[in-house]
């Protein structure tokens, strides 16, 4: 297994006979912790505690505080059933990093450590906040073309002045013009295409010209 310096580590020791009965432990367990790349012992035996309700399951639990990153190895001695045993190996466990690799470490306790190591490497959006413009050459392009917008830029409201403006150009340019020579002087009345009143005017003879007045 692997943890991290800090954790709590629980070793388990289990003795057992062949008949499947309870063996005679006549010499209480101990264990010492080694560390396999130097050999050496960063913790002494210590006797392990009988574990209440079981026949002959111990258990020895410490902070892995100040232990380096590496391989360990938990070596037991104790004597039962007149065997006695002296530094067996009970268990091979790792401290650090397990270098998991791939979408099993996104999630994975081991990897917290380069978690937090690649956001470090990684904009944030305080980051981001506190960027000088003047040193990028992109913001400033963008600047550039931003600066040369209008102070106020068209409305709504007056794109919608214009559209009227346009459609009322339209409607008189194609619609209906007629003259209603029943009225002195003459009407020119001129319709939209939907046949809506757009103006009117009188129509002024004279030898020369007719002009057109308003109503």
């Amino acid at each position: 297994m692997s943890l991290y310096p800090g954790d709590l580590k629980t070793i388990v020791l289990s003795i057992t006979n062949s008949a499947g009965t309870a063996p005679n432990v006549t010499v209480q367990p101990t264990v010492m912790v080694v560390q396999l790349s130097t050999g050496t012992s960063v913790l002494a035996a210590n006797p392990m505690a009988l574990l209440v309700g079981t026949q002959a399951v111990y258990t020895y639990s410490w902070s892995t505080t100040g232990m380096l990153v590496g391989d360990y190895a938990s070596i037991v001695s104790y004597a039962a059933d007149g065997v006695t045993i002296n530094g067996r190996l009970l268990e091979v466990f790792h401290l650090g990093d397990t270098n998991i690799t791939g979408p099993v470490a996104l999630a994975a306790t081991t990897a917290q450590q380069d978690t937090v190591a690649l956001d470090a490497t990684v904009a944030h959006l305080t980051d981001l906040a506190t960027i000088n413009p003047n040193t990028s050459t992109v913001v400033l392009s963008i600047q550039a073309k931003t600066s040369n917008l209008p102070s106020d830029p068209v409305s709504y409201a007056t794109l919608a002045t214009l559209l009227s403006n346009v459609q009322g150009i339209h409607d008189y340019q194609f619609g209906t013009w007629t003259i209603d020579k029943t009225q002195n002087p003459n009407v020119l009345t001129i319709l939209s295409p939907a046949q809506a009143v757009l103006a009117s005017f009188t129509l002024s003879d004279s030898t020369t010209a007719t002009q057109r007045l308003p109503r």
